[in-house]
């Protein structure tokens, strides 16, 4: 399955910001969910809480395709993430698969439609 190269915009699915607990850490990941003009959700990273700090990832919150990863397929070399120019790019970093697998976790735990 690809990602839907056929984006030509993102909105904000509703104007929640959600907290995912890390995997194999404490801590939280910050994520909002966008929806594409063909109604299918994406989720955006925006930052992680460990303790007390709080680290940005504004710069680099790719868009994940729920609909791609949501029952398995996020392996190292295997996830592609939309830029903000909703350019299609391949994630290696590690930190982001993990955090990518813990919000896809949380999300089927809201059930949200």
């Amino acid at each position: 399955m690809e990602v839907n190269q056929n984006s030509t915009s993102m909105t904000r699915y509703d104007n929640k910001s959600y907290m995912a607990p890390m995997l194999y850490m404490s801590g939280f990941i910050e994520y909002y969910l966008w929806e594409d003009i063909c109604n299918e959700k994406y989720a955006q990273i925006v930052a992680y809480k460990v303790g007390r700090n709080n680290i940005s990832l504004v710069e680099t919150a790719y868009f994940f395709s729920i609909k791609k990863y949501n029952h398995g397929g996020v392996f190292l070399n295997n996830v592609l993430g939309l830029d903000i120019n909703l350019n299609q790019k391949k994630i290696e970093n590690i930190k982001i698969i993990f955090m990518l697998k813990a919000v896809l976790q949380h999300y089927n735990q809201l059930a949200i439609e």
